[in-house]
């Protein structure tokens, strides 16, 4: 079991970095009864932790297997980022899933014409920023796509070869 809690424990501190989460974390492990086991755990958690660009303050480990830390919160945590304040995905992040959902077609339906239908809040978010994802996309698969808006769900993203 220690080395299945140490491969768990070494995830979990990927998943937090990746995620930005902060404040309050807790890290439910397998049982494991031999103290050394248990040590061993502890300091392997600890060690996951000594790159991290943030501090933070372990508590360890209690007798139900439950690991507790204490992490900064620096930054905004990524579920954040990706959605409103009301659990939607934001326009920035289907604009993003509609341009790979494009590029992902273009290559299934190689030379056919791409359509690729979104929300118009989301067209308009595409519309209004100042990268050039067109040339980007044209440099990628070419000049042979459109993006079209429609209403409905603004989390719906359809793209299609015509």
């Amino acid at each position: 079991m220690l080395d299945l809690n140490i491969a768990a424990a070494q995830e979990a501190a990927r998943q937090i970095r990746l995620r930005n989460l902060g404040g309050l974390i807790a890290i439910d492990f397998v049982s494991m009864r031999a103290k050394s086991h248990q040590k061993s755990l502890e300091d392997a958690v600890r060690a996951t932790f000594v790159d991290d660009p943030w501090s933070a303050q372990f508590g360890g480990l209690s007798r139900f297997g439950v690991f507790d830390l204490a992490r900064a919160q620096l930054r905004t945590p990524l579920h954040e980022q990706l959605r409103d304040p009301d659990g939607r995905l934001s326009p920035e992040s289907v604009a993003l899933m509609a341009l790979r959902a494009l590029e992902r077609e273009a290559r299934a339906q190689t030379g056919r014409q791409i359509a690729c239908t979104v929300a118009p809040e989301v067209k308009a978010w595409l519309d209004g920023v100042e990268f050039d994802w067109r040339g980007d996309l044209n440099n990628r698969i070419g000049m042979r796509w459109r993006l079209d808006a429609a209403p409905g769900s603004r989390e719906k993203v359809d793209a299609r070869a015509l």
